[in-house]
């Protein structure tokens, strides 16, 4: 794919712009990968991690989106796990990404398990998200400091793949 936008980008006055989106050792990396590719592109623009309180924006906009909804306990327990998330971040913190796959494959598939122990399948309680669906869920994200080997770390990218859990109301 690169050696075709080389191609491209070496014309004259090539009617595209191209945007590489990334994080900045993997983008410098690719950059220095082929000599001709860092030339062509002179400008790099750097976006912080967002804060844990900007984090806290896409967890809410997901949970909505899904036709879900957090109790009050909930919503002020949320802001703990962020917050902690953010503090012990390393260089493989994934930001949005993590929080997003917080909800989708952490707390959504803990309050799934919740209302089938409870048998309680209510339209409401469906959608529904309690502060032990928030803490049940945690465990599996948080961030290990102590682990002295990264492949003994949680895999985040490994929860993609599992099969996702959980109710829409038609």
């Amino acid at each position: 794919a690169l050696e075709s936008l080389l191609t491209v980008l070496s014309q004259k006055e090539p009617d595209m712009i191209i945007i590489f989106a990334g994080y900045k050792n993997e983008i410098e990396r690719m950059l220095k990968a082929n000599q001709g590719l860092s030339g062509r592109f002179p400008y790099h623009f750097h976006f912080d991690d967002y804060t844990a309180d900007e984090l806290l924006h896409i967890p809410k906009g997901v949970i909505s989106r899904d036709e879900h909804f957090l109790t009050q306990e909930a919503e002020e327990l949320l802001a703990d796990p962020i917050a902690e998330s953010v503090s012990m971040k390393d260089e493989d913190f994934s930001n949005a990404r993590w929080v997003t796959q917080y909800v989708e494959n952490g707390i959504i598939p803990a309050m799934a398990n919740r209302l089938i122990a409870n048998e309680d399948l209510s339209t409401e309680s469906c959608q529904t998200i309690t502060a032990e669906d928030i803490a049940t869920a945690y465990p599996n994200f948080r961030i290990d400091r102590t682990a002295s080997v990264r492949s003994e770390r949680l895999d985040i990218n490994r929860l993609q793949e599992l099969p996702r859990v959980g109710f829409r109301i038609a």
